[in-house]
């Protein structure tokens, strides 16, 4: 789990704990399915929707990347370089503010992000799926490995629910740190068109 600070996770103060999870369910559900059947597509659902979540966070990081490489070399080779500041106008300040912000967005985008220490302390009530979870001082090798050989399948579900949904947070912030940087970008490649079309 690709993981700042926060992971978005501020909801699970009021998530139920691992142990309260209701194993009195039938598995099966009401469609009569088998219980086999069902818990294992409740479970290949939950970890091909993990994967998916982590396969897009890593799409964002390269995006990212790719804008910082792109914004980089136009401010160092463009055709306002950043050498020629001293003599520099208007347009080609503010084209070094747009590149400067859209590189400044992206590194935020990429930033690692992770719970704090409180947090991750008593993530193992709730979550024993996601790595920050498995890293409390809380929870040994041992406990983890007593716990993986009790474990109900309702627990697991619960457990991989909630590290998704703390992916999902992270996701979604990258995206809204990428989306202001590739507006930046956009309007330093619109201040470099206007300068070599001489509009300005």
């Amino acid at each position: 789990m690709n993981t700042g600070r926060t992971t978005g996770r501020a909801n699970t103060v009021k998530a139920r704990k691992i142990a309260e999870v209701e194993l009195d369910r039938p598995l099966a559900g009401h469609e009569g399915v088998d219980p086999n059947h069902a818990s294992r597509a409740r479970i290949q659902t939950l970890l091909d929707q993990h994967a998916s979540l982590i396969t897009q966070t890593q799409f964002a990081d390269a995006k990212s990347a790719a804008l910082i490489t792109l914004i980089g070399l136009l401010a160092l080779k463009g055709p306002m370089p950043l050498a020629a500041m001293q003599q520099a106008d208007p347009v080609t300040l503010l084209s070094a503010l747009a590149s400067a912000m859209a590189i400044l967005f992206c590194v935020a985008a990429v930033f690692p992000r992770y719970p704090g220490r409180t947090t991750r302390e008593s993530l193992p009530e709730i979550d024993r799926f996601s790595w920050p979870a498995l890293t409390s001082h809380g929870l040994s090798g041992e406990d983890y490995a007593q716990y993986m050989h009790t474990v109900e399948v309702s627990q697991i579900v619960h457990s991989v629910a909630h590290s998704n949904c703390a992916v999902a947070q992270i996701l979604l912030r990258k995206y809204q740190m990428l989306r202001i940087a590739f507006l930046f970008g956009v309007a330093d490649f619109a201040l470099v068109f206007v300068r070599l079309t001489g509009v300005l």
